[in-house]
């Protein structure tokens, strides 16, 4: 079971350092799952990012034909897609074996993220032998604000700014003039919507156990991009800006009880080479203890090798963004088609404040080069290439 939220960035999620909103229960899955820490999207545009998942081709392949037999690609082909996104529903693809939409209702009395789970799950009931994956994909913070107003009042204290009301996604363009107490308003609003979503995923992790599936279900959960909250002049998705808050989502896989205590994984990965981590637990053969071995192996993953690249690449809105160990490089077009690079030290400066392309040019040089290069392997690959040989330690190497 797969669970997509739009919006759901590592800012807004507890184990990953939020300190937006409190979120227990998906603390508490996390806590009994791998953690991919350095899940990087590719796109900020959810369909793209979801079709990296669902394809195994990264969104600069998007337009090739889909690669040879992938065990990943074989489940869902025989699987349950259910959504309340029309975009996600009806564009053309051959992934899933069937897709039921959820609409929006306007309906006070339950929230939408809600009823998307609980129809997802009624359905899914009722053909679990049918339909070996059941992915649900949520609109989040892109769809209505509807959770109750006292979970916005979550965040304040006595003096505070009231949150606004409302349930339309909120937006706002930050300025040196812009009064600190807007963004805090909004982001109390965000916040109360996270914290109704993780009600719900609470009660997902209950359905499971009373389904009895608890021990031999994978239950999936991540954001698909993140939402900016004045982090880069905006707080808001419509227009997002290829930065840290838009583009690392977190995302925890629970393996049955495989797990007693969850782990993390420190690597850079994208959407698009999760699938492929994941074929062993797919596999007919009843085997514990042949999974466990599995999940041993998976969670080895080497820089630069035949199952994962180790850089991160996204790109869109003439604005293309690379990630690597130490250092991440946004680089973008000004109006006079000049490339203008925007260069950050990682992991320490992980909401990237502190630009420093002129104090380190070098680095500058090597992530062009690097993002020229992942460019270039991707457009010639409809796989996930192989080993591409841009390993640097000065790009690996952590700063002290």
């Amino acid at each position: 079971m797969f669970v997509s939220i739009e919006g759901l960035g590592t800012n807004l999620v507890g184990a990953y350092g939020n300190s937006v909103c409190p979120t227990p229960s998906m603390d508490k899955l996390s806590s009994q799952s791998v953690v991919l820490d350095q899940l990087w999207a590719d796109s900020t545009s959810p369909s793209e990012v979801l079709l990296s998942w669902w394809t195994g081709q990264h969104r600069l392949q998007q337009n090739q034909p889909i690669a040879g037999y992938c065990r990943w690609r074989e489940v869902l082909a025989g699987s349950l897609l259910v959504t309340d996104c029309p975009t996600v529903a009806e564009q053309e693809m051959e992934v899933f074996d069937r897709i039921l939409l959820v609409e929006e209702e306007s309906d006070d009395t339950e929230k939408q993220f809600e009823r998307l789970v609980e129809a997802a799950v009624g359905e899914w009931t009722d053909h679990v032998a049918e339909y070996p994956v059941l992915w649900i994909h949520s609109k989040g913070l892109s769809g209505r604000w509807d959770a109750p107003y006292e979970y916005r009042m979550v965040m304040c204290d006595e003096g505070d700014p009231e949150p606004p009301e409302g349930v339309e996604p909120m937006e706002l363009v930050v300025t040196d003039s812009t009064d600190p107490d807007e963004v805090f308003q909004i982001a109390c609003a965000v916040g109360g919507q996270v914290i109704s979503m993780d009600q719900t995923m609470g009660e997902l992790a209950d359905s499971i156990r009373e389904m009895n599936l608890e021990s031999e279900c994978l239950l999936a959960i991540t954001g698909v991009c993140g939402y900016p909250l004045g982090e880069h002049g905006r707080v808001g998705g419509s227009e997002r800006q290829l930065y840290a808050e838009t583009l690392h989502v977190p995302c925890f896989l629970r393996f049955g009880d495989l797990l007693p205590l969850g782990v993390r994984i420190p690597e850079i990965l994208q959407p698009h080479e999760v699938g492929s981590l994941l074929n062993w637990w797919f596999n007919e053969e009843e085997n514990r203890e042949s999974d466990s071995e599995c999940l041993e192996k998976m969670l080895d993953l080497p820089i630069d090798s035949e199952v994962r690249v180790g850089a991160a690449i996204a790109i869109g809105n003439n604005q293309t963004h690379v990630t690597t160990p130490s250092w991440s490089c946004r680089f973008s077009e000004t109006p006079e088609n000049k490339n203008h690079a925007q260069l950050f030290a990682k992991p320490d400066d992980r909401w990237e404040q502190n630009e420093v392309s002129q104090r380190a040019t070098v680095m500058v040089d090597k992530m062009t080069a690097l993002r020229d290069l992942l460019i270039k392997t991707y457009r010639e690959s409809n796989d996930t290439p192989s080993t591409i040989n841009w390993v640097d330690d000065s790009l690996i190497q952590l700063h002290r």
